[in-house]
């Protein structure tokens, strides 16, 4: 079972739709001048905002629902076994033919071969080395220096003071074609790179639309190493780590095979959800339930952009409404429900010992007293629900089927036609 601490990773996929929404990508066309940080602090605000309670009770500080202040509690409307108060989900799912619509197709679930190869690209680029005779192509990380000047004077901001700086080559954004003019070279060479800077360039008005030439040297490229058994000793402290369940992975074919279950049960889990969504039958979702999920909304807001509902709304010039809509509140909240009605079903109860495992602690105590016992268990009783579902399934190789199918009809077509030629040449 994944610790609590992945969590709030889950639940992010809700606010994903949001990342970036409204605004501009800031541009850095400047070599070395990093990206202004972003400030973490609280928004100022001229508004009286609500001050954070000092009790973390598993309660909102507003016993009648979900409030427009910014403090809410994950554990809001959830009792210690993580069910939803007051709320019985199966008097308004229908499960009777659960496991008639849980069946699914292979590919729609297993991983394909592109998928797989990028995620070990990715996974081997976290351990990059530096490369000294790598020709650099696109795409690559370099480390470089440079110095740049103007009618042959170098001026202020322009130069890495030999420092060096590592760029990705059409990733990282420098003026011109800067980065571009670094392919086909290697570490120890050194060159000029001629640029023009933007008419206006904001940054530094003096140079605005005024050519560059920057003396640039190549220190090294980044290269990922080989996925290999090689690789997985080297690094098999931060593969267990990294990955819960790491410690059982010793060579590479078996992290090969815990990407590929953890997408097929992702996959796996995405479409069963898909079923809950749209098939399963729901008579109604009770305003309990669409507030619950509303709240945590409004928690997850403040968790994951540290402002809240109210500030969101005046960024993206939603209403709350809207906003909510945008989010699909409705769909999550039915969702959630089936999950409890199946739970329910299944007569899931959560133990002390259950909230030891989640936690990965003896004592729960500062887990609790963040989160609050409904949360933790919640996630618990959705876990087991998610492994009741995944044995529930049937995923059938159809596409398989289907191709032996094309096979047979196609040998059965040749055989036709071949006796009609037989036929015919005996005619004539």
């Amino acid at each position: 079972m994944k610790k609590i601490t992945a969590i709030l990773l889950c639940l992010m996929f809700i606010l994903l739709s949001f990342t970036g929404c409204g605004k501009d990508d800031e541009d850095e066309t400047k070599p070395a001048e990093n990206a202004e940080q972003v400030s973490t602090e609280a928004p100022e605000s001229d508004e009286d905002t609500t001050e954070a309670p000092e009790t973390t009770e598993a309660v909102d500080p507003d016993p009648d629902g979900p409030t427009n202040g910014t403090w809410f509690h994950f554990s809001y409307g959830l009792d210690d076994e993580g069910y939803m108060k007051d709320i019985a989900a199966l008097d308004y799912v229908d499960l009777s033919n659960l496991e008639e619509l849980l069946v699914f197709k292979l590919s729609d679930v297993e991983p394909d071969d592109e998928t797989m190869e990028n995620e070990i690209k990715t996974f081997t680029s976290m351990f990059m080395e530096p490369s000294y005779e790598k020709v650099i192509e696109d795409g690559d990380q370099v480390n470089i220096d440079y110095t740049g000047r103007i009618d042959g004077v170098a001026f202020d901001g322009g130069s890495t003071n030999g420092e060096g700086t590592t760029v990705t080559i059409g990733v990282t954004s420098y003026i011109d074609d800067f980065l571009e003019q670094l392919i086909g070279h290697k570490p120890g060479e050194t060159f000029d790179v001629e640029v023009t800077f933007p008419d206006p360039y904001e940054n530094n008005t003096d140079l605005s639309g005024k050519d560059a030439v920057f003396e640039v040297t190549v220190n090294y490229v980044s290269v990922a190493p080989e996925f290999s058994d090689e690789f997985i000793t080297a690094h098999r402290e931060e593969i267990a780590q990294y990955m819960d369940g790491g410690e059982n992975i010793n060579t590479a074919d078996d992290l090969r095979k815990f990407i590929y279950d953890w997408y097929y049960d992702y996959n796996l889990q995405s479409k069963v959800e898909e079923v809950f969504r749209e098939q399963v039958e729901v008579s109604e979702i009770p305003e309990k339930v669409l507030d619950i999920t509303k709240s945590m909304q409004k928690i997850m807001f403040y968790t994951y952009y540290y402002m809240t509902v109210e500030d969101m709304v005046e960024m993206y010039g939603y209403d709350e409404d809207e906003l909510m809509e945008t989010l699909d509140i409705e769909n999550t909240a039915r969702v959630d429900l089936i999950y409890q009605a199946v739970a329910e079903q299944l007569g899931i109860h959560v133990t002390e010992e259950d909230f030891h495992e989640a936690t990965g602690t003896e004592d729960n105590a500062s887990y609790i007293e963040s989160y609050g016992k409904g949360y933790i268990a919640q996630y618990v009783m959705k876990g087991r629900v998610a492994d009741y579902l995944k044995d529930l399934a049937k995923v059938e190789d159809i596409a398989d089927d289907a191709a032996e199918d094309a096979e047979e009809n196609a040998a059965e077509d040749t055989a036709a036609e071949t006796e009609e030629e037989t036929a015919e040449e005996a005619d004539y």
